[in-house]
């Protein structure tokens, strides 16, 4: 794994937060539905449209959570694929 697959920043996702953000990058919530799909990971729009982002934050419920923000979603998939570990592998089923 390269240094660019680590997270630029891990910090609650406030609507301040993300509203600083610089365009493009790609946030993920630590609220998944399983080990390895998050229920939110999109690239940051545009200044313009972030309002309606911040709206199914709120409605997805993971405004003030944890989240991570990569440079672009390659960069996530690189890291998850060294952190996440998928809920069906066999390390998983021994526990």
């Amino acid at each position: 794994m390269t240094q660019d697959a680590e997270p630029l920043f891990e910090n609650n996702l406030t609507k301040k937060f993300l509203m600083g953000l610089p365009n493009s990058v790609y946030v993920v919530s630590n609220i998944a539905l399983n080990p390895t799909c998050s229920i939110f990971a999109e690239n940051i729009s545009a200044e313009t449209s972030r309002l309606e982002q911040w709206k199914k934050i709120v409605e997805l419920g993971v405004d003030q959570r944890l989240c991570r923000v990569f440079k672009n979603k390659a960069a996530f998939d690189s890291w998850a694929s060294v952190n996440l570990k998928d809920c069906n592998s066999k390390e998983n089923k021994a526990m």
